[in-house]
């Protein structure tokens, strides 16, 4: 007889603290892959680092907790970031990808430090992480 199937759902919340500043990090470096082939006129290069950086994009969008004010707040910025290396795909639009890092340096910003002073076992946001 067949065993009944049952997929265990992974809960990042223990983890999400070292798992976001990763994925941020890795979308840095795909863009920054970007700017590269772009500057090398590799043009299909960078539609394949800008699709990979989508794709990070997409992993932290389906981490969100859609219930809670700042998971709102981050799918509209990753939303944005989408939107702008859309936009760098025209020749010579580089600035979109700038303007896309710059954003992305701050949320990297925000998360480290709560990854080296959050224990693990923390779920969710305080009101005095999300003022600060």
């Amino acid at each position: 007889m067949l065993k009944e199937y049952s997929r265990e759902e992974t809960d990042f919340s223990d983890s999400k603290f070292e798992i976001v500043p990763m994925l941020l990090n890795g979308i840095i470096d795909k863009i920054n892959q970007a700017k590269e082939a772009e500057r090398a006129k590799s043009y299909a290069e960078k539609g394949f680092y800008l699709g990979r950086a989508t794709g990070i994009i997409d992993a932290l969008r389906n981490m969100l907790n859609m219930s809670d004010e700042v998971s709102n707040d981050l799918d509209n910025i990753y939303s944005h970031i989408d939107l702008l290396m859309q936009a760098s795909t025209e020749d010579n639009a580089s600035e979109y990808l700038d303007e896309a890092l710059e954003i992305l340096e701050g949320i990297t910003g925000y998360w480290e430090p709560m990854s080296m002073e959050m224990p693990l076992g923390s779920a969710g946001y305080s009101a005095e992480m999300r003022a600060s």
